[in-house]
């Protein structure tokens, strides 16, 4: 896994990563702030090392209630925090939550259920990462 590309543009508020696995490459696309579910999100920062090779974190202001967490990336896939882990596919990740209750959740809202997985596009990754989070916590 390798970050082939990092675009982080805070004035015209979008990021944009490249990320090649041996098998397909996936490119994330988002705003860098924005919100979901009534809650604020901010991408706050990013970590390039070799444990985990990348990292995202977000912060979430929901109510009084500020939510921090850090997305890891590693030869694998991605870790989600208190959500679970998503293999690289074509155009997204996809993956099973660790609760399941998660998908019945998302069923009633969302179309990021594919085949009883959830399913994360490219395009508004974070966004559709976030409403992760909060359906979980």
């Amino acid at each position: 896994m390798n970050v082939l590309n990092l675009v982080f543009n805070r004035l015209g508020n979008n990021v944009s990563v490249l990320i090649d696995y041996p098998h397909v490459q996936v490119q994330l696309f988002d705003n860098i702030k924005f919100s979901v579910e009534n809650s604020q999100v901010e991408i706050s920062g990013f970590t390039l090392d070799t444990s985990p090779p990348f990292e995202v974190r977000l912060e979430i202001k929901r109510d009084n209630e500020d939510i921090k967490v850090a997305l890891q990336f590693d030869e694998n896939g991605l870790t989600v925090p208190d959500v679970g882990f998503f293999t690289p596919v074509s155009e997204g990740f996809s993956g099973s939550p660790e609760n399941p209750e998660i998908i019945f959740r998302l069923g009633m809202k969302t179309d990021l259920i594919r085949d009883g997985r959830i399913f994360l596009p490219q395009d508004n990754f974070f966004q559709k990462v976030s409403l992760l989070i909060l359906n979980a916590v």
